[in-house]
C-alpha cells in the first residue's frame, strides 16, 4: 500500500486529466480510516481564557484566610461538594464527580511559574508557548509536539497534526514551524478543496471519475495511482458514514463548546490520525473568565458549562469504547486574587488547579492546596512549574520527546495510571 507521500508524488505525475487537484484530495484522505494503529493517544487542551479563579473552583473551604479575605465570594461548608476534609468543588462541578469517584480525574493544585506574568496576553502567550523567557516565541508546545510527530512519520496519515474547534483566532498553543493548525467546526470541513467547499461525496464523485475506464491497468504508476484512488474512495466511503450518521448535535448542549465537543466525538471516532485537539471556554482575550466584578454567579455558570460538557463528553467516548486513548487538560492563563475586589469580583493572581481527566489518567489530587497566608502576586502561590505537567503529557502521554519541545528536561508528574 503506497503512503500518503508517495502517493501525491504518483497522483502528481500521472493524472494530466480528470482532476487537477487530485492531490489535494489525497492529502486528507488517503489511508487514514480504518488503517490506523487503535493505540495511538489523543491530547485535548482546554482553554479557559480570561484567568479562571481557582479557588472557588476546588474550595479549601475550612482556610481562615478564605473566608476572611472573600466576605461576599467565600463558598459555605455545606454547598461544596467536599472531596476530603478541606477541600471541596464548586457545587457546579457535580456532574464531574463520576469521573472523580470512578478514579479518571486528576486535579494538578498550585500550577504556575515563577515571576507570572499578570498581563492577560502575554500571561497566555507563556502558557501556550512554554517559553516564558522568550517574548517573541512564535509556536505553541503543542505545534512543536505536532512537527515531532510529523517528522517521526506518527502524523503521516492524519487529516491534520493539529486542529483547533473553536471561533477565535487559533490559538498560539498549537501553532508549529513546519505544519499548520487546522480550525474545523464541523468534521466535513477537514475535507475541503482549496477554493471551493465541496462535500465528501463530490470528492468521491471526482476520484471515480478521475480513475474511471482505467481499472484495468495492471502495471506502472498509473495502476498504483488508480489502486491509490480506489482505496481513497473507499476510505471517503466510511467517513461520510462515521461523520454524516451522529447524533452529537442532539446530545450536546447548542453551545459554543457545546458544539465544540460534538465535533471532537466525531472527529476522534472516525479514526483521522489526528493527536492533538484544542478546544476553547471562555472566548477571545480577556475572556469571559475575567471575573473582575459580580463574579459568583457569572463563575458558577462557566464552571457548569464545564462540567456539563466534559461530562457528556466522558460518556460518549465510553460508549465508543475510545476514552482510554484520549486525555483532556484545561488551562487559563492565571488564578484570580485571594481577596475579593470591592466590586464583588478579584483580580488577575498566579496559580491556579489544572483538571486532566482520561480513561488512563490516575485521578486524584496531584500536590498540596497552597497555603494562602503567603500570597504570590496577591494570589494563590505556585508550587507545580505547568512546563512539568506539559513535559508529562509529551513522554508519558503522546511519547514525543518532552526536552526537544520545552528546551529542558523537567520532572514528571504522577498523572497516568
Amino acid at each position: 500500500m503506497l503512503n500518503r507521500r508517495k502517493f501525491l508524488a504518483v497522483s502528481g505525475g500521472a493524472l494530466s486529466a480528470g482532476v487537477a487537484s487530485i492531490g489535494t484530495i489525497s492529502l486528507a484522505t488517503t489511508e487514514v480510516a480504518g488503517d490506523l494503529g487503535g493505540d495511538e493517544t489523543i491530547l485535548v487542551a482546554l482553554q479557559m481564557a480570561g484567568g479562571n479563579d481557582g479557588l472557588n473552583t476546588v474550595v479549601p473551604y475550612r482556610d481562615d484566610n478564605y473566608r476572611r479575605l472573600r466576605p461576599t465570594l467565600a463558598l459555605k461548608e455545606s454547598d461544596v461538594i467536599r472531596l476530603q476534609d478541606d477541600l471541596g468543588f464548586h457545587p457546579a462541578l457535580k456532574p464531574l464527580m463520576p469521573l472523580w469517584e470512578e478514579g479518571h480525574l486528576a486535579v494538578v493544585q498550585g500550577v504556575g511559574y515563577p515571576q507570572a506574568s499578570d498581563d492577560h496576553g502575554r500571561a497566555m502567550e507563556i502558557w501556550q508557548t512554554a517559553r516564558p523567557e522568550d517574548p517573541l516565541a512564535d509556536t505553541g508546545w503543542l505545534g512543536r509536539a505536532a512537527d515531532e510527530l510529523f517528522e517521526k512519520g506518527n502524523t503521516a496519515r492524519a487529516a491534520a497534526p493539529a486542529v483547533f474547534l473553536g471561533q477565535i483566532p487559533i490559538p498560539l498553543t498549537v501553532v508549529g514551524r513546519h505544519q499548520p493548525a487546522v480550525r474545523c467546526q464541523q468534521p466535513a470541513e477537514l475535507f475541503s478543496l482549496h477554493g471551493g467547499a465541496a462535500s465528501l461525496p463530490h470528492y468521491r464523485q471526482l476520484i471515480h471519475e478521475a480513475t474511471d475506464g482505467r481499472q484495468t491497468t495492471t502495471h506502472g504508476l498509473l495502476a498504483e495511482t488508480v489502486e491509490v484512488q480506489r482505496q481513497t474512495t473507499e476510505h471517503l466511503s466510511r467517513l461520510e458514514k462515521v461523520l454524516g450518521t451522529s447524533d452529537d448535535g442532539k446530545q450536546f448542549p447548542q453551545t459554543n463548546f457545546g458544539r465544540q465537543i460534538a465535533c471532537l466525538t466525531r472527529l476522534v471516532r472516525a479514526n483521522l490520525g489526528i493527536r492533538i485537539f484544542c478546544l476553547d471556554l471562555g472566548g477571545q482575550g480577556p475572556g469571559t473568565f475575567d471575573t473582575h466584578a459580580l463574579q459568583a454567579a457569572n463563575h458558577g455558570e462557566l464552571l457548569a458549562e464545564l462540567a456539563q460538557g466534559l461530562a457528556l463528553l466522558a460518556d460518549v467516548l465510553k460508549k465508543d469504547g475510545l476514552f482510554d486513548s484520549v486525555a483532556i487538560y484545561t488551562y487559563s492563563e492565571f488564578g484570580r486574587t485571594i481577596r475579593e475586589n470591592g466590586r464583588k469580583g478579584t483580580d488577575h493572581g498566579a496559580a491556579a488547579p489544572v483538571f486532566v481527566l482520561g480513561g488512563k489518567v490516575k485521578g486524584g489530587l496531584v500536590g498540596k492546596h497552597p497555603p494562602l497566608d503567603v500570597p504570590e502576586k496577591g494570589g494563590v502561590p505556585h508550587h507545580t512549574d505547568f512546563r512539568s505537567l506539559y513535559a508529562t503529557f509529551l513522554d508519558r502521554w503522546l511519547h514525543v520527546p518532552s526536552e526537544r519541545v520545552l528546551g529542558r528536561s523537567l520532572g514528571h508528574l504522577p498523572l497516568f495510571a
